[in-house]
């Protein structure tokens, strides 16, 4: 469940529609199965049941490359500008323009 609750967080699901419901539950329902094979004794299933689940995220455009693809662009929040002191000197531009061609 929190797979589900995390993938339907994510900014590509907004591009799935109801016919991903089913693949989308499997998905989820493999993070159980990898829980389980990495606590038994023989964890050799656990690689399978990673690359099945590589692909289903490259599918869903959980990955920063099937993301690219789908031309889902992540934007950071913009950062507040931080204040000026009143004691701060500005330097104009023309000055430094001339500090950098001599």
């Amino acid at each position: 469940m929190r797979w589900w609750r995390w993938a339907w967080t994510t900014p590509q699901a907004t591009k799935w529609h109801k016919g991903f419901t089913e693949a989308l539950a499997r998905r989820a329902s493999l993070e159980d199965e990898y829980a389980k094979a990495l606590k038994s004794p023989d964890v050799s299933g656990a690689p399978r049941l990673l690359a099945y689940m590589f692909k289903y995220d490259e599918t869903f455009g959980l990955t920063p490359l099937a993301a690219a693809k789908q031309h889902i662009v992540f934007v950071d929040e913009p950062v507040e500008p931080k204040a000026v002191g009143k004691d701060a000197t500005v330097t104009p531009m023309r000055n430094r323009l001339k500090s950098m061609r001599d």
